[in-house]
């Protein structure tokens, strides 16, 4: 398990420099084909270390950055004034990325 964690962190440290970088470039990331990729990378190994945490079976693996774009895309385009609980969701997914991003910092 602990290589599974390790090479987790090195993701995010990849996910972290990427933006960085971009950041003194003076652009924002939102979406790219290297961000993306480095993302999946990242939202595949949390999948990975859910499924060995969760000995009883019960870890979910077969979730993709799918969840995360959706959910980003989600939050630029519908106002809370049109869909409290669908924003509210959207919310949650991001912040559980970004929470476990921070854990593995």
């Amino acid at each position: 398990a602990r290589r599974h964690i390790v090479k987790a962190i090195e993701a995010e440290k990849e996910i972290k420099i990427y933006e960085i970088t971009e950041k003194l470039k003076g652009r924002v990331v939102i979406r790219s084909p290297v961000y993306d990729k480095l993302r999946s990378k990242f939202v595949g190994m949390c999948c990975q270390l859910n499924s060995i945490a969760n000995t009883e079976g019960k870890g979910r693996d077969d979730f993709t950055i799918d969840i995360l774009l959706a959910a980003e895309d989600t939050l630029r385009k519908v106002s809370s004034s049109k869909s409290k609980a669908v924003r509210k969701l959207a919310e949650h997914i991001k912040t559980s990325f970004i929470n476990i991003r921070v854990l593995l910092r």
